[in-house]
């Protein structure tokens, strides 16, 4: 696989979003939007002191710090749309497991406090908001547009979104036999399945479990398999280090493939939890307690390694993205590139 750096900007702050065909990214104090194609400048516009950038339906939503509100512009040109004083904490990363088709689910202020908020992804209007209490931890996954997921250390719990209603509960402690169980926040849904990783904080004991979502009912526990994990082709992938963890969804079966024919030779490794899975193909972070400068591509298909981009010594790969045939990486020094790949 080979990589072509279209373009790369510099001094961007540590979020962008892509959205419409354009990259936009928060530069010296400036919206800057530019062609993916081809690294064109669309247009600038003045951020003052936005923080963060987040992609909801046909809308760009980012944080002002100095009037504590979240403003929300659409894609197009990013003229604005909203004002809104209830939000709070809105950045990329954080709505990983954050939307359903209509709504999506922020930090809000409330009059209590900070809740989590139930908003529309079109009017932008609050339509609920879940106090951090009872358990609640934080919405960790949303079922559909009436329950969520909760996790609070060693108890993952399933809450109706309008009254709280708890609709089943599963305490890690218990069915693992310790007193000091952890649940990792990878929380995967497959029809009517949802699998998770829990863990005895010593390591002693680990295993991934699958609850049926409508009733917290035990499908399976799988003690061979576990870590961050993705779905992929009717199978849990879990990749680490020089190798990748599969479990068949469909018949609870499990195997295990090695990359190290490839990746001793380069001395790469995948970092835990810093990979994404587009099409047949798994990007990674190379690097163990740390991550490096450089980002791997395994074919899995064939599970070998197929490409990498190496940035250099000097500086670590914050984060990345994979967008049709674009890879966009961001970077300690507050540079992101975007590279059109081939195979």
């Amino acid at each position: 696989m080979n990589f072509i750096e279209i373009f790369k900007v510099d001094g961007a702050s540590h979020d962008y979003a892509i959205t419409k065909g354009k990259l936009v990214a928060i530069v010296e104090g400036s919206f800057s939007a530019y062609d993916v194609e081809n690294g064109n400048v669309l247009f600038r516009g003045k951020a003052g002191d936005s923080v963060s950038l987040c992609v909801v339906g046909e809308h760009i939503v980012t944080q002002s710090m100095s009037e504590g509100k979240t403003i929300v512009y659409e894609a197009e040109r990013l003229e604005l749309v909203k004002r809104l004083a209830y939000l709070t904490a809105v950045n990329q990363s954080a709505y990983r497991h954050y939307f359903t088709d209509n709504f999506f689910y922020p930090i809000c202020r409330s009059e209590n406090g900070m809740v989590h908020g139930k908003v529309s992804r079109t009017t932008f209007e609050l339509v609920n908001e879940c106090p951090v209490a009872s358990g609640i931890n934080g919405i960790f996954h949303t079922l559909n547009d009436e329950y969520f997921i909760s996790i609070d250390n060693a108890r993952i719990t399933c809450h109706h979104f309008e009254n709280l209603e708890i609709l089943w509960d599963f305490s890690a402690d218990v069915h693992l036999g310790v007193s000091d169980a952890n649940i990792e926040r990878n929380i995967i849904q497959v029809a009517d399945k949802v699998f998770f990783y829990a863990y005895a904080s010593d390591g002693s004991i680990a295993s991934t479990f699958c609850l049926e979502w409508g009733t917290g009912r035990p499908l399976g526990r799988y003690d061979r398999f576990g870590g961050m994990m993705e779905h992929f082709d009717g199978k849990l992938l879990s990749p680490y280090g020089q190798k990748v963890s599969e479990l068949t969804i469909k018949n609870g079966s499990f195997n295990e493939h090695s990359l190290a024919h490839d990746l001793d030779a380069t001395g790469l490794k995948v970092a835990y939890g810093r990979y994404s899975i587009a099409g047949n193909k798994l990007f990674f972070i190379s690097g163990t307690a740390m991550p490096t400068g450089i980002i791997g591509v395994i074919d899995l298909d064939n599970w070998k390694l197929i490409g990498k981009v190496d940035y250099g010594s000097k500086v670590l790969v914050e984060s990345f993205g994979v967008f049709d045939d674009k890879l966009v990486t961001l970077l300690s020094d507050n540079s992101i590139h975007v590279h059109r790949f081939e195979n």
